[in-house]
């Protein structure tokens, strides 16, 4: 297990696109991580992980047929630091999708740029009915888009927690077809 940690910790991720679904079961600390120009097919639920931190990672150039181009998490409670999300594409959730929250989900000093979704979430796309409190933190969302829907940056739905945005957050230049270029909350955040 030792070895191969030390492996997922130290390659770069450029995988065929023929993989099917990129999935994480491991409950450590994931660091200098790189996943490039990937692809998701036919993979049509979110991915159940158990990542606690995703540190000072790059993922870009991903693409998933359905939802979270980079990132599909469901009931995980992580932290997501010093990450950099660029161009991934996908149904909902350009870089990430995130359904039922957990306590201690946050977004620090991490960046999303040039994300795509064709509906909801040009970067990020959460899906909960929880009460659970979110956290953005010195993050960077820019020049992100949707071509259908809403949220050109960041799609927030039936969403009954705490949205805590804070520090040097910049949230801009997101392009949505629908509404809330930038921001779209429904639910009682």
């Amino acid at each position: 297990m030792k070895y191969f940690i030390y492996r997922l910790l130290q390659c770069t991720w450029g995988l065929p696109q023929t993989l099917v679904g990129f999935i994480l079961f491991i409950k450590y600390i994931i660091n200098d991580f790189r996943l490039i120009g990937n692809s998701k097919h036919d993979f049509n639920k979110p991915t159940e992980t158990n990542v606690d931190e995703l540190v000072g990672s790059v993922i870009f150039d991903n693409e998933a047929k359905n939802n979270g181009g980079a990132i599909c998490l469901n009931g995980s409670s992580f932290e997501i630091n010093a990450v950099s999300f660029a161009n991934n594409i996908a149904n909902r959730g350009g870089a990430v999708e995130i359904h039922t929250i957990r306590p201690g989900t946050s977004f620090i000093n991490s960046i999303f740029i040039k994300n795509e979704s064709l509906e909801e979430g040009g970067a990020i796309y959460i899906d909960d009915g929880s009460s659970e409190n979110v956290i953005l933190s010195s993050c960077v969302i820019e020049s992100n888009k949707t071509t259908s829907e809403n949220g050109g940056g960041v799609f927030i739905n039936n969403y009954n927690g705490s949205l805590t945005l804070k520090d040097k957050l910049v949230v801009r230049n997101n392009i949505s077809s629908g509404v809330g270029k930038n921001f779209y909350v429904t639910g009682k955040a």
